[in-house]
């Protein structure tokens, strides 16, 4: 590996079918690695807003789980794009309201859970307000 990709530790369990779930009968788990840049976690954790609040996501285990979920459903493609859209989104303050509360306190969450979760210094996963 080269560049910041060889500077990031590899975080996280294996997600089991518990979060992927059951896709009937003959259906083979298939276990990866997918490299997820902190702002594609983040884009992950606010997607997952929709349906999970905080508490949901105080274990690390519970965390992955719900950003696992995410990617199987939406894609990296949607992870890029939404990492891309949610700084813009931010500075109109037009950003939907997510885990319970409004859409700015919930990104300004997610960035911190996701510094704590991958012991990144803050100022490379916060936004342009730091929070």
């Amino acid at each position: 590996m080269t560049g910041a990709a060889s500077s990031c530790a590899v975080v996280g369990p294996v997600v089991d079918e518990f979060w992927l779930g059951s896709r009937g009968p003959g259906a083979c788990l298939v276990r990866m690695e997918v490299p997820l840049p902190a702002e594609m976690m983040v884009a992950a954790l606010f997607a997952a807003g929709l349906f999970v609040t905080a508490g949901d996501v105080a274990d690390d285990g519970e965390l992955f789980g719900f950003i696992a979920q995410v990617v199987e459903r939406e894609g990296t493609g949607f992870l890029e794009a939404a990492a891309e859209n949610l700084p813009a989104l931010e500075r109109s303050g037009t950003l939907p309201d997510a885990g319970g509360v409004t859409g700015a306190d919930w990104l300004a969450f997610c960035r911190r859970r996701i510094a704590a979760l991958t012991a990144m210094p803050p100022a490379l996963v916060c936004g342009e307000d730091g929070r």
